[in-house]
């Protein structure tokens, strides 16, 4: 029952001053798949700015908030994440070495493929390749990996540039700018192996043929804990792209759970809002572009989740609130704090609004599988 799942303990360290007195209160002691390059939501900003009301200056990479977060309303202001400036970490990069790896790479076949099994082993050839690996200190279970020959051409235009930031890849994101990204997700042990190619991802062309009439462009992909990032700069939608690819697999780890199944009903009753496009493709990515709002820095988007998509709302944030009640101490931060307490306003906000919209769905719904949908839902919110 989802209910058992509310009353777990749950880990928090959420000062009064940020979280507001009553949810403070509740918190401290009484709650291989991939992501389309597109526009900013509310993320990373590239340039500096000054300190001005409503915006953060940037640290070394001079990354600001944006005006997207002037919209956020008195009422959502504890839920808003700070937008933290991106500051490489170099000194977190430990125990690096040069390894062979077989490597996919695309091959010339252009298909159609009849399965995916047949693209992989007629579109794909497996290259043997030395790539860099360091491991992330104070992430002992991470290790960061690229082909060793994109290394050395990063560290060469570090060298010759002339001024910070104004060599020709002074724009790719690089291992040391991984370890705060990975920190600020709800539990950073979820990615064991994080690849970062200078190519595009091979299974591109796959996605095509079976989603998109013309060519489809991924900057990431996530494989049973391991993160790919295809050409990856450094942008406005980088933090919501890695959120994305960690829903995936918080997911996955609750793939035995009730509430894969229940999620599922509630993508079939729920169909008046979708967080955008993309989610269409199925239960998965509903799941995780649903994440991006649930975890991503605006306050607002993260309330409009709530109100127009009361029912997944639930059982995403109880399946988070799972997973960070086994976050150990030492691995929280403010990000996690804030997920804390959206959980909390689930809890106690949005669970009876999604028990409500179930109850009214069942009074007019006639279809069979539709009813039985929405009496499961019922029975466990």
């Amino acid at each position: 029952m989802l209910q058992a799942i509310w009353t777990l303990p749950i880990i928090l360290a959420c000062l009064v001053t940020t979280c507001g007195s009553a949810l403070a209160d509740d918190l401290a002691g009484k709650p291989v798949l991939l992501s389309q390059d597109g526009p900013a939501e509310v993320g990373w900003k590239t340039g500096t700015s000054g300190a001005t009301a409503g915006t953060t200056t940037g640290g070394i990479r001079g990354f600001s908030a944006t005006a997207a977060n002037l919209r956020t309303t008195v009422s959502n202001l504890a839920f808003e994440i700070p937008i933290h400036p991106l500051v490489p970490h170099a000194e977190r990069l430990v125990d690096c070495k040069v390894v062979t790896e077989a490597l996919s790479l695309r091959n010339e076949n252009t298909g159609p493929f009849s399965t995916y099994s047949e693209f992989q082993s007629r579109g794909l050839d497996r290259i043997p390749t030395k790539v860099r690996s360091c491991a992330v200190k104070g992430l002992p279970d991470v290790r960061i990996v690229l082909p060793e020959t994109y290394a050395l051409r990063l560290d060469a235009d570090k060298l010759m540039e002339k001024d910070p930031g104004t060599g020709q890849l002074s724009k790719r994101l690089v291992p040391a700018d991984l370890p705060q990204l990975v920190d600020e997700m709800p539990d950073p042990r979820y990615f064991k192996r994080i690849f970062i190619s200078d190519k595009a991802n091979p299974e591109d062309d796959w996605v095509t043929q079976t989603y998109f009439s013309k060519g489809f462009v991924s900057s990431t992909a996530m494989v049973e804990g391991e993160l790919f990032l295809y050409k990856t700069n450094l942008t406005d939608y980088l933090r919501r792209d890695l959120m994305h690819e960690w829903g995936h697999e918080l997911r996955y780890k609750y793939w035995n759970d009730p509430v894969r199944d229940l999620f599922h009903d509630a993508v079939q009753v729920e169909t008046e809002w979708n967080p955008r496009q993309y989610a269409a493709r199925g239960d998965s990515e509903q799941w995780a572009v649903l994440g991006e709002k649930m975890l991503g820095t605006s306050a607002n988007d993260f309330v409009e989740a709530c109100n127009r998509a009361p029912i997944r709302t639930t059982l995403w944030m109880a399946t988070l609130k799972k997973c960070l009640d086994n976050v150990p101490k030492q691995l929280w931060n403010e990000d996690q704090n804030k997920y804390a307490l959206r959980i909390s306003y689930v809890a106690h906000e949005v669970r009876g609004k999604a028990l409500d919209s179930v109850r009214a769905m069942r009074t007019t719904e006639t279809h069979p599988t539709k009813t039985a949908m929405l009496d499961r839902l019922a029975d466990k919110l």
